[in-house]
């Protein structure tokens, strides 16, 4: 077969006749045979018995809602054929279970204040540089996609960086170590604020941002080379920098082992737990109890059990406590009342938080909050002779290390 199919013999080398109708090509039944496996050949490859009309309603259901099937397509498969942006292992890996490294990845725990790095932060510059704690209820309430972000100041240079890994606990690999990562900023000057992840031997980053005042997703990804398993331990930090004066906006940080990076904030594994604290028959005027907090940690809310024995009328005050080397921060207390003799029990109530947000954070990584919590029950009027129970609930980061 010869395409075009005017150039196959069995057209092309037809004849016509001089007009007489007694000379040129013979029409006959082979003729006509010739053409027809031509025009065959050139639509059906061989061997296959669909037709076109076939093949193309198979296109047009493959394309979808999409204008054609390139377009369906080629945001996956580039012209070479390759998967755009893809290892397909490392892709099987972060989408099945994907595991955020960072730790107070949304920044809600802020254990020196709101103006001191929240916890497993360091915030380090040069100039004069600041930070604050903004979000629902604050003076700045800017936020992303959850209830805080930070907000870093500086008329000079700035970086917020979290080691995570420290030299004995991620040693490598001889071949590559693919980490992708990204977060949630909005910044008032271009080109100056990027995110970068560095072993102290290679760096991985972003390239600058150039949205201005502009909340963006902002990501990198690429490997660490094997050097960092053989050239002696280093941390694993990253930071997220501003090289130049401005005002960035900050959060959902996130960091994957894989190749792929993320589209949006991968959520750290959050636990939720509830300790009971009892104090029972103390005949004093006042019980205490303590439970220490191992990790970082955000108290909920504290609901107080007081059952019968209490004399009566009795003023009875239940009062929970951060305790740290320097004494005690009040997180909650109640003043129940005499409204309450008679009743057994007496009461279940709700205590909320009574002044700053700081107490109720905990972290290791924060000399000032690294004790635990204190629970006290005190009768004003009389020895405490009946029973209470005091469920505190907090929320904690589930992480696979801890530097």
């Amino acid at each position: 077969m010869t395409l075009p199919l005017v150039d196959d013999p069995s057209i092309a080398d037809l004849v016509d006749d001089t007009g007489t109708g007694q000379d040129g090509t013979v029409v006959d039944k082979a003729v006509f045979e010739a053409i027809a496996t031509a025009i065959d050949d050139a639509l059906i490859a061989t061997g296959e018995t669909q037709t076109p009309g076939e093949t193309t309603t198979e296109v047009i259901e493959a394309r979808g809602n999409m204008a054609s099937l390139d377009a369906r397509i080629s945001g996956v498969i580039n012209d070479d054929g390759e998967f755009i942006g893809v290892d397909q292992s490392e892709t099987l890996i972060s989408q099945n279970q994907p595991q955020n490294l960072v730790q107070n990845d949304d920044f809600l725990v802020w254990p020196d204040g709101d103006t001191a790095a929240p916890a497993r932060y360091v915030l380090r510059g040069t100039g004069t540089y600041s930070i604050q704690r903004c979000g629902d209820g604050l003076a700045d309430i800017t936020r992303f996609e959850t209830a805080m972000c930070a907000r870093v100041t500086t008329n000079a240079t700035a970086f917020l960086s979290q080691v995570l890994f420290n030299s004995s606990q991620y040693r490598g690999s001889s071949g590559q170590n693919y980490f992708s990562g990204g977060c949630w900023v909005q910044a008032n000057v271009s080109g100056a604020v990027h995110i970068s992840l560095t072993c102290g031997v290679n760096v991985i980053d972003s390239g600058m941002l150039t949205d201005i005042n502009t909340p963006k997703w902002f990501s990198f990804s690429g490997s660490i080379a094997g050097a960092l398993s053989i050239s002696g331990p280093n941390d694993i930090t990253l930071k997220v920098s501003i090289d130049s004066p401005g005002i960035v906006y900050v959060s959902q940080i996130t960091c994957i082992l894989s190749s792929v990076a993320p589209s949006d904030w991968i959520p750290c594994i959050k636990e939720y737990h509830q300790e009971t604290l009892v104090l029972d028959d103390g005949a004093t005027a006042f019980l205490r109890t303590f439970m220490a907090m191992g990790r970082d940690a955000l108290v909920l809310s504290a609901l107080a059990h007081a059952y019968s024995g209490w004399p009566s009328p009795s003023t009875l005050r239940i009062q929970v406590y951060q305790e740290v080397s320097a004494g005690t921060n009040a997180l909650f207390s109640t003043e129940l009342g005499a409204s309450l003799a008679g009743i057994s029990p007496r009461c279940f109530e709700q205590l909320t938080p009574d002044t700053t947000y700081r107490w109720r954070c905990f972290s290791r990584s924060s000399a000032s909050s690294y004790f635990g919590i204190r629970v006290q029950v005190t009768a004003t009027d009389a020895a405490v002779t009946g029973k209470v129970a005091v469920d505190i609930r907090f929320m904690t980061y589930a992480q696979m290390f801890t530097p």
